[in-house]
């Protein structure tokens, strides 16, 4: 049934009980086999230029969360080889003023 018919004939009350159940039971099946989200990681990882790792700077957050692992960088084509190679971060810092 398509989705626009369904919900016309759901507003309408026209809906049989049987498309209900179709609807619900494909409905199901389709959230069951959509992958699982991921989950947040332990430790915040930055990708950052070399400075602001100083821990006078996130003091309150790493008395919380724990401190962050940084990844320094010393220009944004250091930062951007890195990205292409591969790095994740969860915070980037790069600036791209200068990098063609």
């Amino acid at each position: 049934m398509q989705r626009i018919k369904f919900i016309d004939r759901m507003s309408q009350g026209k809906l049989s009980r049987r498309d209900m159940l179709k609807q619900a039971t494909a409905f199901g099946v389709a959230m069951t086999s959509l992958p699982s989200l991921p989950k947040a990681a332990d430790v915040l990882t930055c990708l950052e230029w070399a400075g602001y790792d100083d821990p006078s700077y996130f003091k309150t957050f790493a008395d919380k969360n724990g401190a962050p692992n940084f990844s320094i960088f010393t220009g944004e084509e250091d930062a951007l080889a890195k990205v292409l190679a591969g790095f994740s971060a969860d915070v980037m810092h790069p600036c791209n003023y200068s990098v063609n």
